[in-house]
């Protein structure tokens, strides 16, 4: 998966600066050595998940009702799929199914999490074939998931800043483990005819495999930016003797 989009939406997540370093109070501080580090770090997140709404300006989190990407591109050799303004509903809810913290050497976090409603919003551009229709279109994209499931492994480099250690986040893996379709319409695919615009909404929302593939590595892309600016956040922010006892 490409880094580029995630690296530019966490940039932009984080272009407000806090005023002062202060670790928020809802932030439980979880000890390096417990044995129980990834229980803690797991409650931690928790109680940090309400918060998300609104964003939190001491560590650099901008709101995430709605989580927004400006553009995001996807291109198979069949089709060439444009998402712009992105919106995202739900993240806030997300459940953690499994986290794994490793702080020692090259630091790794990794995450199993589900979503149990999540809602996506564009405007999109499409240009290519969906089963035996040549589309090229531009119109409102929506869809609506159940239950989704997301795997994510992070890798990451310790760093010297300003006379102390932090943790660097770098390289993210992010699969989609499960991403059932609820609902999945796109606007004005056949410009003036209305009736085959519902025809093939209707074959795609039946048997969404059809155009899950072609759709996945952008929803990967989108999600994982969000996953990583939730991490990155507190980590570049605050130092490890900062944010552990």
């Amino acid at each position: 998966m490409k880094f580029g989009l995630v690296a530019f939406v966490v940039s932009i997540v984080f272009s407000s600066t806090a005023d002062g370093k202060k670790l928020p109070s809802f932030i439980q501080k979880c000890k390096r050595t417990d044995p129980q580090l990834n229980d803690c770090m797991k409650e931690t997140m928790l109680k940090f998940r309400p918060h998300l709404k609104d964003g939190v300006k001491a560590l650099k989190i901008s709101s995430f009702n709605p989580y927004i990407v400006p553009e995001s591109s996807a291109s198979t050799g069949w089709m060439n799929l444009t998402f712009i303004n992105t919106k995202l509903f739900g993240i806030p809810n997300f459940e953690i199914d499994s986290l794994k913290v490793n702080l020692d050497g090259n630091p790794v976090i990794a995450m199993t999490f589900s979503i149990p409603n999540l809602e996506l919003s564009a405007h999109y551009r499409l240009d290519g074939k969906i089963i035996q229709y040549q589309v090229h279109a531009e119109g409102e994209y929506e869809s609506k998931f159940n239950k989704s499931r997301f795997s994510v492994l992070i890798d990451g480099d310790k760093i010297q800043k300003d006379g102390a250690e932090y943790m660097h986040l770098h390289k993210i893996d992010f699969n989609i483990l499960e991403l059932p379709f609820q609902f999945l319409y796109l606007h004005n695919l056949f410009e003036g005819n209305q009736e085959l615009t519902d025809r093939l909404n209707a074959i795609l929302l039946e048997d969404n495999d059809i155009f899950y593939k072609d759709l996945k590595p952008l929803l990967e892309e989108i999600v994982s930016a969000f996953v990583l600016s939730i991490f990155k956040g507190p980590f570049d922010t605050f130092s490890l003797d900062e944010l552990f006892d």
